[in-house]
């Protein structure tokens, strides 16, 4: 017997199926069933079931797992300490956070950690707040920044900022909106997208939002900022991008008051991951230029 099997067979029990398991393992489906139907036969057991979801394990599985555990973070610590000695992280990981973020942070981040971490290569993964929650608890992502998430179970959680957000529009200005502000009243008479979902720290503006019938909703910044643009509708993003977006003449931009709208960014990682030096690293890192980001831009306050 193998390291690895023990390793695979524990990241498909808790992947729950082996197409997700290859995935994060990086091999092929046949490759991992193979390997799968081979451990089965050293150890004289069925492991799991085949269903139509995905796998279910057996009660020898159930047995297993527990030693399988107990091996891959063994050898996960001895991995850490190796690290620790050698004093350069290596190796790779992965950053997710939502469009927004990406389109202000992602370039000025991977430049600060090419130079920093220059032996770690990075991937940035942009999608929105639950689905990198989701990918994080899954093990399928190393590090997450999120806005609005509540539930970290599982995870280390770190309040980075409070985002102001502000309302965007077409151009042509059909619904003839006056001044550079809006309130919230103001806003119900717009069509509206809020891109991504995620939840708002002000509870009075996110129950009123909740209220609304919205024209769509979106995940993408390209789409939203295709669809305010061809006069379908307006936008709440974040103050930062909608004025960048409004000073390039995409759109127009208004601040929102009585109340206005912030969304907390967080900075989630597993406990498990904690201790190691690539991650203890990474998110001192992220964190130092969050801070800078937030000085830089008096409208975001650090949390």
């Amino acid at each position: 017997m193998e390291i690895k099997q023990f390793r695979n067979f524990a990241t498909i029990a808790e992947q729950g199926s082996f197409t997700r398991a290859s995935a994060k393992l990086e091999l092929s489906q046949p490759i991992l069933s193979r390997q799968m139907a081979k451990f089965e036969q050293e150890l004289g057991s069925t492991l799991f079931h085949r269903t139509g979801r995905g796998i279910v394990l057996t009660e020898a599985g159930h047995g297993l797992l527990t030693y399988a555990r107990q091996m891959t973070e063994t050898i996960q610590e001895c991995n850490n300490a190796m690290e620790g000695l050698r004093g350069e992280p290596t190796g790779k990981i992965s950053v997710g956070m939502p469009m927004s973020v990406a389109r202000s942070m992602a370039v000025p981040l991977v430049v600060t950690i090419r130079r920093e971490l220059p032996l770690v290569s990075i991937s940035i993964v942009e999608g929105n707040s639950v689905m990198i929650r989701e990918r994080l608890v899954a093990g399928e992502m190393d590090i997450g920044l999120a806005y609005g998430i509540e539930d970290a179970r599982g995870m280390v959680r770190e309040e980075l900022l409070d985002d102001e957000h502000a309302l965007i529009g077409p151009l042509e200005n059909p619904v003839g909106i006056v001044g550079e502000k809006v309130t919230l009243s103001e806003t119900q008479r717009v069509p509206l997208i809020i891109l991504g979902g995620d939840r708002f720290q002000n509870v009075k503006f996110h129950e009123a939002v909740e209220r609304r019938k919205l024209l769509l909703a979106v995940t993408s910044l390209s789409a939203t900022l295709a669809i305010v643009e061809g006069g379908l509708a307006h936008a709440i993003l974040p103050l930062k991008i909608a004025q960048a977006l409004a000073a390039a003449n995409h759109v127009l931009c208004w601040k929102i008051v009585e109340p206005t709208p912030v969304r907390r960014l967080n900075l989630m990682f597993s406990k498990q991951a904690a201790g190691t030096i690539k991650i203890q690293r990474m998110t001192n890192l992220i964190k130092e230029h969050v801070a800078a980001y937030a000085v830089s831009n008096p409208d975001m306050k650090s949390s």
